[in-house]
């Protein structure tokens, strides 16, 4: 074994996934180990695709996942985000959706960006450091037709232990008075 190498779990070391040796004992070595690999959907063009609400991915190791060049900020991420994975839906009907990353372990940010030709145009944007709390959450509503792009990202160098990220896509149930047109008239007041 190497005497300089580390886990491969823990801060970057390139002897920790080259070394050929099994450092965290999960019974994968290098490459074959999961949190030495590159997420499959780290850059926008390998967005996975979310076919069917609700959706979920994860837990997964994120240490390997990184920015792309040309890859747009997003508007909540202060300073920058060190790396991104991408999930791509598009709505079949007008709703409102709801993303997050509860379950992740360190702190998060999640962008919705919708397509339009080869831009993008930021939906809505959420940093989810809250103290102990480092999930984001964001709703927004959908247009039947329109690809959604979900940057989700942060600071998983940070992270206290194996950065693990967990994304969640949902159809959301607005309020019955949700719209001008179904406005709950008050008679009297108080009201509740």
């Amino acid at each position: 074994a190497d005497a300089n190498s580390v886990p491969e779990h823990e801060v970057p070391n390139p002897g920790s996934c080259a070394d050929g040796v099994d450092n965290d004992r999960d019974g994968l070595t290098d490459e074959a180990d999961p949190a030495c690999g590159t997420p499959a959907n780290d850059d926008r063009a390998d967005a996975v695709v979310v076919a069917a609400l609700p959706f979920t991915d994860g837990p997964f190791i994120m240490k390997n996942a990184t920015r792309e060049s040309g890859e747009p900020r997003p508007s909540c991420a202060y300073g920058g985000v060190e790396a991104t994975v991408w999930y791509r839906f598009t709505a079949t009907e007008d709703a409102v959706l709801i993303a997050d990353t509860i379950g992740s372990n360190f702190d998060t940010i999640l962008a919705v960006w919708a397509e339009s030709g080869s831009r993008l145009r930021e939906v809505g944007c959420d940093y989810g450091y809250d103290g102990d709390i480092y999930q984001a959450r964001l709703a927004f509503r959908a247009t039947a037709g329109q690809t959604y792009y979900f940057q989700v990202g942060g600071f998983p160098f940070y992270a206290r232990a194996l950065p693990s990220l967990t994304f969640h896509l949902v159809a959301g149930v607005p309020p019955a008075n949700d719209q001008y047109a179904d406005v709950t008239a008050i008679a009297a007041l108080p009201f509740t």
